[in-house]
Order: structure tokens, then C-alpha cells, then sequence
């Protein structure tokens, strides 16, 4: 998978200003959709809190000045007048700075809130197929850089930014006011520091662009590996691992090095600029108060206000380096989150009966991923209502994508799929959903408790109404059963992807959590394929049983040919060829399938040839 920076790479002052009118779009992007109402509230309530503090702060410095002056002249009054002022003056600037402290936290928490809900609303719209397609987009790693990434920025903008901003906009509209050239001083001095940082910014990016890939390439490298735990314990390799981690890593820390001692040297510019802008105030309003034009409580202030200006642009500076390193995991968070899904309800879809098993009718399917040649083509097949159906067929053949279609996670390239005679795609989604238990060949356990596991797809009412009784007993009738490793009983959390147990034991809670919502159609894609003879035949024997008792469908994909004995029919496939029909043979019997499916006698022999010692 592509690192989101090498999408970015800064190798010249056009790629630099590229980069910051992508900056001010990810902003707008983010404060149209990463920040609900109530946060924008707070923030503008926090940007006026903070320009009333700045101005505060910058009256700090008159009143100092006046009581300068007030002492000079021995004028006791005007003394204790400035001292008075002051004091009232820092106890308004408390309250504020308290306000907009207080603003700027319920800001971050609310945009948090609003990024979370964001994202999560916008990646569970997607489609199986789109999260295919688009898997360098839609993935855990790069949608969690990208919430981090929205996270920084709006800490970076709140804490920081907009009060350095409203400091260098009040002092230099203020200045301006009160001492023109003093003002037309600061905003030359602001123009140099900004296009300084600016360039700094520039030359930073583009030398650190290495060093973020190789650091990159380190953190994947080590993900890779605690991903493979057991095979790099197991393979005696930790060790060597480890070491090499870490030469790789001091060879990145020593161009990092390299790189920001470099920045630190050359970004002095700033301060010689800040300097001269500093030297030359002071001399031109010196000159000022000693030809009486101003007082000396004018000169303090705008000697003072220069100083505090240019101390919050390089503050700017550091936010919007910052912020630019955070551009790239946002534009690939924005990207991921905006892509259109392919799968929708269509207005007016229809609700279909819970109450009654459907008939399934495949029409003339297709379907193909974005890249690649079709997976299946002109496949049609009927699924009468509470016939169990065996789909057989070497790796590869389309099996699994046909389910996938039925269960409507992507919809057909060609033809079209019917559900009780309805197109699935004028069918409401969750309405088609809840008719169907669906049973993947990776068992997907939740990091919660073993009830909530089992319980995850029913209603909330349902949910509540289930007894322990019931659902120890429903356990029983399909063998979920743990012994004594169920230390907290139904409530014993089973960890990240069912860690805790068996591959048997994890798919045996995937099988009870589909059939515990006692759906009219059962989809299993080789359901059983991790558990032993005898639990897979009890396994098979209570989904029978259920399907027969409910009067549900089962479709049923197996490599297995005993998974499927017990079916009603058959239905042999094999990969899509021009002039072939991909569905190879249709039958009722594993004795008729033997008669007219050379693919199924191939996979009959490969089955026995693997029982033979």
C-alpha cells in the first residue's frame, strides 16, 4: 500500500504552493463536514473571546507606559490611575483567556465527536465491492491516520492558530492606528518573517519527504511483523528482526537529525529580520519621544506590540508545519470518505415480508472487480424457497462472489438478481438483510463478550428479551460450548478477532450468531472448513434442522464435499470461459452430479486420493 505522502512530494516552490492551496481546501472540507453546528458555535465564540484577550494583552503594554510616565513626573495619581487600570484590565483578560480556554476544549471535544460519527457514517456506506476496489483508501491503517490527522489540525487551529493570528492582525491594525510608520515598520517585518517561514517550511518538506518514507517503510515493516507474531517466534527470527529494526531506525534518526539541525541553523534569518524591524521602531519612535511627538507610553507600546507580532508569526509558522504534515492523511481520508457507493436504497425500495422464505432467481449474472477479468458471467440459477443449495467448484470458479451478489454487497456488472420477484437492487437494504444468516469463512468475532457475539444481529428488543437460560440452551443445541475457558460465563470478552479461541470455536460462534436470528435464507461460505468431523457434522446436522424447521433457504459454498451431502441441489461451477457455460452442471443427487460433472468426479477423486495414506 502507497504512503499518502509520496501523492504529495514537494520537490519545488510550485509543488509548495500546490500543496498550501490544498491545505486551504482540506480546511474548508473540514469545517463544512468535520465540525457539526455546535462546534462552529464554539469556535467562533472562542475567536472572540481570544481577540479581546489579544487586545488586552496589547493594552498591557500602554498602561505600562502610562505608569512610566505617571513615575517620571513624580505624579502619584496618574501612578496609581495605571496601576488601577492594569488591575482591572488583567482581571477582564482572565476571565476571557478562562472563556476561551474553556470554548477551545468543548470545540476539540465536539469536533472529535463529529469526526468520529463522520467517518464511521460515511466507511459503513461503502460496499464490499468498493472496499475491494478502493482497499488503499478503505483501510483500518489509513482511515485511523486520517481521524488522527483531523484531530491535530483542529488542536493546532484552536490552541494555537487563532490566537498567534489575532495577535498579528489586532497589533498591526492597531499600530497602523496609533503609530503609522511604527505599523507600516511591523507589516514589513511580518511580510519578511512570513515569506522566511514560508520558504523554511518549503526546504523542510522537501528534504524530510526521505526521511518520512523510510520512517514509513520502518513502521510497516514492523506492523508486518507484530502482525506475524507467531511465524517470527517460531522462526527463530526476533532477534535478528529486532536488530535490524534498529540499525534501520538509527540510520532514519541520524537524517533526521541531519536534516532539522540544518533547519534550526538557517531559520536564525528570522530572528536577524525580527531584529532589524525591532532596531528600527526604536530608533524612529525614539527619535519620536525626543522630539516631544510622542509619549513615552506610546513608545513602550508599540516597541512592545512588535515584539509580541513577531513572536506569533513564527508561531504561525510552526502551526502551518504542522498542519502541512498532516495534508496528506487528510486528503487521503477525504478521498476515501467521498467515494460514492455503488450499493444504495433506491427511493421507494421495497420492504420485503419477514415472515414467509423468498424464491431466488439469478438472471444471466455478471460481475467484475474494478481490475481484472470477470469473476462470473451469464450465471443463472433458481433457489426455490426452503431448498438447500450445495455451490461446488474448484478455487477461483466465482462461488463466493455469487454469494456476495445474492447477499446484495455489490450488485451485478450484468443481469439481475430476483427476490420474490423484486430486482434486489429496488429492494430495501436492511429489509434483505435481516431475511439472511449470513456464515463467512473467516470467522469475524467482535473484541466483546461471547453474549454480545451471539447477539450482535438481533433487534434491540430481541437482544433484551433473550434470557441466559435461552441462550445457554441455544448454545447447547449447536455446540458452542468452551468447558472451563469461559472464566466470566457468557460475559468472557474473546479479544481482538476471537484470539482467545480455537479457529473451531470462533466459527462455531460465527455459525450460532447467523443462526440465532432465525432468518428465512442461510448463506454460508465454507462454514465449517476449521472444525473436526465430528463437530462439523453436528454442526450441519442443527443448520439442517433449523433451515427445515424455519422452512429457510440455505445456499451453501463447500471445497468439503461432505459439508454438502445432505442438499437439496447441487450446482457445479467453474471459472468463466468465452463459449462456456460457467455453471458446468445442475443436479439433485451426488449420483446424478457424477454422471454429468467431469469438474465435480475431478474434485470427487482429489477428495479421496486425500483420505488414502
Amino acid at each position: 500500500m502507497s504512503d499518502p505522502e509520496s501523492e504529495l512530494r514537494v520537490s519545488t516552490l510550485r509543488d509548495y504552493i500546490t500543496r498550501l492551496n490544498e491545505t486551504g481546501s482540506i480546511l474548508g472540507w473540514m469545517w463544512r463536514n468535520l465540525l457539526n453546528s455546535q462546534a462552529r458555535r464554539y469556535f467562533m465564540s472562542g475567536v472572540v473571546a481570544t481577540i479581546i484577550m489579544r487586545v488586552l494583552d496589547l493594552s498591557g503594554a500602554w498602561v505600562l507606559g502610562l505608569g512610566l510616565t505617571a513615575l517620571a513626573k513624580n505624579d502619584s495619581h496618574g501612578a496609581l490611575l495605571a496601576l488601577y487600570y492594569g488591575l482591572i484590565t488583567q482581571a477582564i483578560k482572565i476571565f476571557f483567556e478562562w472563556l476561551s480556554g474553556r470554548q477551545s476544549e468543548l470545540l476539540m471535544g465536539e469536533a472529535m465527536l463529529a469526526v468520529e460519527h463522520y467517518i464511521n457514517v460515511n466507511f459503513f456506506k461503502k460496499d464490499l465491492a468498493l472496499h475491494v476496489d478502493e482497499h488503499k483508501l478503505l483501510n483500518q491503517v489509513s482511515i485511523e491516520k486520517g481521524r488522527s490527522a483531523a484531530e491535530q489540525v483542529c488542536a493546532s487551529v484552536s490552541y494555537v492558530a487563532i490566537g498567534s493570528l489575532a495577535m498579528v492582525v489586532v497589533t498591526a491594525l492597531i499600530l497602523l492606528a496609533v503609530n503609522p510608520v511604527s505599523g507600516l515598520i511591523l507589516l514589513i517585518g511580518l511580510i519578511a518573517n512570513l515569506a522566511l517561514s514560508g520558504y523554511f517550511n518549503f526546504v523542510l518538506l522537501r528534504d524530510t519527504h526521505p526521511l518520512h518514507e523510510k520512517f514509513s517503510a520502518i513502521r510497516r515493516t514492523r506492523f508486518g511483523l507484530h502482525e506475524a507474531y507467531e511465524r517470527v517466534v517460531m522462526s527463530g527470527r526476533h532477534e535478528e528482526d529486532v536488530a535490524t529494526l534498529n540499525e534501520r531506525f538509527i540510520d532514519a534518526i541520524g537524517d533526521d537529525r541531519v536534516v532539522f539541525l540544518k533547519y534550526i541553523r538557517e531559520s536564525r534569518a528570522r530572528d536577524i529580520v525580527s531584529t532589524i524591524a525591532l532596531a528600527a521602531v526604536a530608533l524612529y519612535a525614539g527619535g519620536q519621544v525626543l522630539d516631544h511627538t510622542i509619549s513615552i507610553a506610546e513608545f513602550v507600546s508599540a516597541f512592545s506590540w512588535l515584539g509580541l507580532a513577531l513572536g506569533q508569526v513564527r508561531e504561525l509558522g510552526r502551526t502551518e508545519r504542522e498542519i502541512a504534515k498532516q495534508m496528506p492523511y487528510l486528503i487521503s481520508l477525504r478521498k476515501a470518505l467521498e467515494l460514492e457507493p455503488r450499493v444504495f436504497d433506491r427511493p421507494n425500495a421495497i420492504e420485503l415480508e419477514h415472515d414467509t422464505t423468498p424464491r431466488i432467481q439469478i438472471e444471466n449474472v455478471g460481475y467484475r472487480y474494478k481490475s481484472g477479468p470477470p469473476v462470473l458471467k451469464g450465471v443463472s440459477l433458481t433457489i426455490e424457497p426452503g431448498e438447500q443449495v450445495a455451490i461446488i467448484g474448484h478455487t477461483g470458479c466465482g462461488k463466493s462472489s455469487l454469494v456476495k451478489l445474492i447477499l446484495r454487497l455489490a450488485d451485478p456488472t450484468h443481469g439481475r438478481i430476483l427476490i420474490d420477484g423484486h430486482d434486489l437492487r429496488d429492494v430495501k437494504l436492511s429489509s434483505l438483510h435481516r431475511l439472511i444468516g449470513y456464515i463467512p469463512q473467516r470467522p469475524m468475532i467482535l473484541d466483546d463478550t461471547l453474549r454480545n457475539n451471539l447477539l450482535y444481529a438481533l433487534e434491540p428488543t430481541e437482544r433484551a428479551a433473550m434470557t441466559d437460560e435461552a441462550l445457554w440452551a441455544f448454545m447447547r443445541e449447536f455446540r458452542i460450548d468452551f468447558g472451563d475457558r469461559l472464566e466470566h460465563g457468557l460475559d468472557t470478552r474473546l479479544g481482538k478477532n476471537g484470539i482467545t479461541l480455537s479457529g473451531g470455536a470462533a466459527q462455531r460462534v460465527i455459525i450460532g450468531a447467523a443462526a440465532i436470528k432465525r432468518p428465512r435464507i442461510l448463506a454460508s461460505d465454507e462454514a465449517t472448513s476449521a472444525l473436526d468431523g465430528m463437530n462439523e457434522a453436528t454442526i450441519q446436522e442443527a443448520i439442517k434442522d433449523l433451515s427445515k424447521k424455519l422452512g429457510a433457504s440455505a445456499l451453501l459454498v463447500a471445497h468439503r464435499l461432505s459439508t454438502v451431502a445432505h442438499c437439496d441441489k447441487f450446482v457445479v461451477m467453474r471459472p468463466p470461459k468465452d463459449g462456456e457455460q460457467q455453471i458446468e452442471a445442475i443436479a439433485h443427487s451426488i449420483d446424478e452430479l457424477r454422471l454429468i460433472s467431469p469438474t465435480f468426479r475431478d474434485l470427487l477423486e482429489h477428495a479421496t486420493k486425500s483420505l488414502l495414506p
